[in-house]
Formats: C-alpha cells, structure tokens, sequence
C-alpha cells in the first residue's frame, strides 16, 4: 500500500521513500500542457516494431558498396601494406584492431584494409568501423560507411542515432529514427535509451510515451532503461509519470534518486525532495 509523504526535522531519519500519490497532478499537468511538443507520425503504437509479428534482425540494401582500394573515396592511399596482410587477415581481425584505434589516422589505414581484403560488407565490422568513426568525431564519415553497408542491423542503426544525438543534430536523428521504423528494424534497450534521451531533449512527450509503451510490451526494462524513463517523464513536467517509473523499478541508482529529487524540487516539491533525500543520506555519505 502506498505511503504518504514523512515530513520531518532534522533529528527523524526516515525509512521510506514519498509515495507518488502525494503529488498534486495538477501542477505537472499545466506544466505539460504548456509544452508545445513535436508532432510524430507514430500515434499508433503498432506502428512500432515492437508491437508488430514481422521481426527482422536487419535491412537488406539493393546498393553494392566498393571494394576497390583505388576508389577515390579511399580512405587513406598511403597504407601500402595492404597487399602483405591481404593472405591472413580477417573480419575478426580488423573488427578487433577497430576497437583498439587510438588515433584518427589509425581508423582511416584499416579502413582501408577492409575495402581492400574483405570481397564484401560485414556488418560487425561495418559497425565497429562506424563507432570508430563516431569515437573521434567523424560523424560523416561514419554515415557514409552506413550508407554503403549492403546489410544493416539494429546495431548499426542505433550507432548512427547515437552520433547525431550526441552531436545535437536532433532534428537528423529524428528522421533516421523514421527510416528505422520504416525498414522494420527492430528496436533495444540501447535504441530505446537513445530515443527517450532525444524526446527529454525535444520535450516530445506524444513520441516519448509511446517509446515507454514499447519497453513494456517488450519488456526491456533495466536499470538505464528504467532511469532513461523517469528522466524523460520528469523533464517534460509530468512528475506523477516520473514517480509511477520510479515505484515500479525493483532496483534504483543514484543516478535515478538525483534525477527523483531533482524533479521534486524544481516542480514546487521541496519537502518531497528533502523527504527522498534523508531516506538515502546514510547510504550515500557513509557507503
């Protein structure tokens, strides 16, 4: 049975969280209602893969992608070693030597290795080339290998996302994902994560919602998912949304408790914040 709110001075320690029915909805719900948020082509929850019977693992592409080191497009013309490693490197290798790169230059020169020893596309190292791409700050060039992959997975798409996302380009992310639900890929916990992160950003609680309604029926939740949710619920003002997410997770960080209190006091909530906050005190200063 749901608690009230324990108001105390500084000598009680308290033992449980507030409970969500002390939230006045009205206030939320003012706040919510005053945000002009984006307009989605996705009402429809079935029109999420997650509702839907098809449930393919990746998009298949009519458009060959080159092969031919001497393409202009080249990544980088000075690894001349290429013909040398061309008899016993392969897929493992380079997707291995991808995730170590510690330099730009060091991501161009195996790319080049790929277009050159591998006869076509393979999506794990296609996907670990994008991510190298992505984790020194060549979000073009990182598109492009997307582009020209012959075979696509839900990896893929979410790594390209992911990019845009982190480079503020909102409005591009919000498209792919279009595309993402047009091919039928289907969604994960980290896509999930991902879109819930860019609707808090746009305030698109229609889309966001929806996105909650997938990680139920798809049952994806977890601790970052769980958190993505809340956050999202509470940055777009509706804090009884944020605190029914928070009362159904069976784990909760300091990361989600932050974004709780942080909520509550922005929302005209201090003594629900204060309440939240001495409930952990002990844990969090003394753990």
């Amino acid at each position: 049975m749901p608690m009230s709110p324990t108001f105390f001075s500084p000598r009680i320690t308290l033992s449980h969280p507030p409970s969500f029915s002390s939230i006045q909805p009205s206030q939320s719900a003012k706040r919510r209602n005053n945000i002009k948020t984006r307009s989605t082509s996705y009402r429809n929850p079935a029109n999420f893969p997650c509702f839907s019977s098809k449930i393919p693992s990746s998009t298949t592409h009519s458009q060959n992608s080159s092969c031919d080191s001497s393409s202009p497009n080249n990544p980088d013309d000075d690894f001349s070693d290429t013909e040398s490693v061309n008899s016993w490197v392969d897929a493992d290798v380079l997707a291995s030597w991808l995730q170590s790169c510690y330099s730009l230059k060091e991501v161009r020169k195996i790319h080049a290795v790929v277009m050159k020893c591998l006869g076509s596309s393979v999506v794990y190292v296609d996907n670990n080339l994008i991510s190298a791409y992505l984790r020194f700050g060549k979000l073009t060039n990182a598109h492009k290998v997307f582009n020209e992959m012959s075979e696509r997975n839900v990896v893929s798409w979410t790594a390209v996302l992911n990019g845009y996302f982190r480079f503020g380009l909102d409005d591009e992310a919000l498209r792919l994902f279009s595309d993402f639900i047009e091919n039928g890929v289907r969604a994960n916990g980290k896509t999930f994560v991902c879109v819930l992160n860019l609707c808090s950003k746009k305030l698109d609680y229609e889309l966001g919602r929806q996105i909650h309604g997938c990680i139920l029926k798809g049952n994806w939740s977890n601790l970052i998912v769980d958190s993505a949710v809340v956050y999202f619920y509470a940055q777009c003002g509706d804090l009884l949304g944020a605190f029914r997410a928070f009362e159904r997770m069976p784990q909760r960080d300091v990361v989600c408790w932050t974004t709780m209190i942080t909520a509550c006091s922005q929302q005209g909530h201090g003594k629900e914040a204060f309440s939240m906050f001495f409930t952990n005190a002990d844990r969090w200063i003394f753990s």
